[in-house]
């Protein structure tokens, strides 16, 4: 599932097998999503991934659509980078908080407030 952190909607859902590795997957998706916003005058400019969709190729992929790609490596990261990403996660998360506190405080259609 793809969500525009910034706006709260989901902008592309995928569903696919499990007899194979998340990582294989994530071109299709990010194919897909950024065609649908360039049709709709929108740029994909970062994704956020698990470590499931870690590999040289999807790095490889997103640099060249210049899209920053937020996906942990395996294994251990340096403590720099380690501060990048969750600097970067942090920022997401605050977004979809305030999002969801905007939404909470907002009266119901049809309310006379």
């Amino acid at each position: 599932m793809s969500v525009d952190v910034a706006k709260g909607v989901i902008s592309h859902i995928q569903a696919d097998f499990a007899d194979g590795r998340d990582s294989q997957y994530l071109p299709r998706l990010a194919s897909v999503l950024q065609d649908r916003l360039m049709r709709n005058h929108m740029r994909l400019t970062d994704l956020m991934a698990d470590a499931g969709y870690s590999n040289g190729y999807n790095y490889q992929f997103l640099e060249k659509r210049k899209i920053t790609g937020w996906i942990p490596v395996f294994g251990k990261l340096s403590q720099e980078t380690r501060k990048d990403v969750d600097l970067h996660v942090s920022h997401f998360i605050d977004a979809a908080e305030d999002l969801q506190e905007q939404k909470d405080n907002e009266s119901p259609r049809g309310s006379n407030q």
